[in-house]
């Protein structure tokens, strides 16, 4: 799905020079295979096993490099509730957190990207969290899950 309404052309609004529209054409698919999935509602666990909060599921990927951008707000409740959350990629951890509350409610955002290099096919991210330790519950929202095919001779 393109980020942008269709192809740039130069027009007699002149909005575009065609050095610029050669520029955008250099990307080659940087923005046009675009998948996201997000939950922002809030979801609470006293679990120590993982709850899964988010996943993508792609559609079949072609073959090149991609870039995943991740974000979430996690909390605890109590000054010592402890809780980990991770990213994962076709059930391999990427990213792993561990945090605790200092004082009740403290909230943390977690957030970040990951390159990954010769994908294709369909693909499976993750963002999981459970409470690991202490008393309280463990919170996280605003999940999120982007993922951009990226054009090494682009950039």
């Amino acid at each position: 799905m393109p980020l942008y309404p269709g192809p740039a052309t130069t027009g007699s609004l002149g909005l575009i020079t065609p050095e610029q529209v050669q520029q955008l054409e250099g990307l080659g698919e940087f923005g046009q295979e675009f998948q996201f999935e997000q939950d922002n509602d809030s979801s609470t666990t006293t679990s120590s096993t993982y709850q899964n909060k988010v996943t993508l599921t792609t559609s079949e990927l072609t073959s090149g490099s991609y870039i995943l951008f991740y974000s979430y707000l996690s909390q605890g409740s109590k000054n010592n509730t402890v809780w980990e959350s991770r990213v994962q990629f076709n059930g391999d951890n990427i990213v792993e957190a561990v945090q605790r509350a200092v004082v009740a409610g403290s909230t943390f955002l977690n957030a970040g990207h990951q390159v990954l290099p010769s994908v294709s096919g369909s693909q499976a991210f993750n963002i999981d969290w459970r409470r690991s330790g202490g008393s309280g519950n463990a919170s996280i929202s605003n999940a999120h899950l982007t993922l951009f095919k990226i054009n090494p001779e682009g950039f």
